[in-house]
């Protein structure tokens, strides 16, 4: 029996939301489905209020629709962000530079400057340890 893109997709997230909420954090929204337009996760973090939209990335790809994915996250953290809220975007199974590169073609300013600040991502969405690290880095323990 083969395992599928979509089968693999729902583990990993679920995995991550079990080490957020471990981590002490809310989730909000969980794309079970993988809805289209959506994202897979919004966390919260309920001691800072830090919102993080995130995306599990099995077969990370730079494609258009890739870009346009990118692109609206992005446009919907610049609206939380421009009503007061505190929002980041996260990607997991993401290399930072190819984050970047496709960040740059889907039209995000400075993008290079965004990461580690608003645009975060890692590699692994099977290591427990990486993405409890990046989960604390872009929502904040405090």
């Amino acid at each position: 029996m083969e395992v599928t893109s979509d089968e693999r997709h729902g583990a990993y997230l679920i995995q991550i939301a079990l080490l957020a909420e471990e981590l002490g954090y809310n989730i909000e929204f969980l794309n079970r489905e993988n809805r289209p337009g959506e994202p897979d996760m919004i966390l919260l973090n309920p001691r800072n209020n830090r919102r993080a939209f995130v995306e599990v990335e099995v077969t990370f790809q730079q494609q258009k629709s890739h870009q346009r994915k990118v692109l609206d996250r992005w446009q919907r953290v610049e609206s939380e962000i421009a009503q007061g809220g505190d929002t980041v975007l996260l990607f997991v199974g993401a290399r930072r530079q190819d984050l970047i590169s496709l960040s740059e073609r889907a039209g995000i300013p400075n993008p290079e400057q965004e990461y580690g600040k608003r645009i975060f991502s890692c590699i692994s969405y099977a290591d427990q340890n990486e993405v409890r690290t990046i989960l604390t880095r872009c929502l904040g323990d405090e």
